[in-house]
């Protein structure tokens, strides 16, 4: 399925499009909806159908993006490395600079 076919299937459905709508509309108020629409079991069955749905597009977009997302992790290691040896750099020149006020103040 494709992202917008889940999306459709979600919007098509009468008691998942409520949630859809409250994403999209926050202001709408699902309390009322909820109790009166369907049981408690079949709420929850159709939550579980579409949490089902939203876990398979999520992996397939992963899948999809794996490689993109490798790269991106790679460099924020990378990332990570260099403002960890910029903090050092940074200390020692702030150590420095302290040193030479007290050389300066003395």
């Amino acid at each position: 399925m494709t992202s917008e076919e889940i999306w459709i299937s979600l919007k098509s459905d009468d008691f998942l499009s409520q949630f859809m709508n409250k994403v999209e509309h926050p202001e709408i108020d699902l309390h009322n909806f909820t109790q009166q629409s369907i049981s408690v079991t079949e709420q929850l069955s159709k939550l579980t159908e579409g949490i089902n749905l939203l876990d398979k597009e999520l992996q397939r977009q992963v899948l999809e993006k794996h490689e993109d997302l490798v790269s991106q992790a790679t460099w924020v290691e990378k990332l990570q490395g260099v403002l960890s040896i910029m903090h050092i750099h940074v200390q020692v020149v702030s150590y420095v600079y302290m040193c030479i006020i007290i050389v300066f103040i003395c």
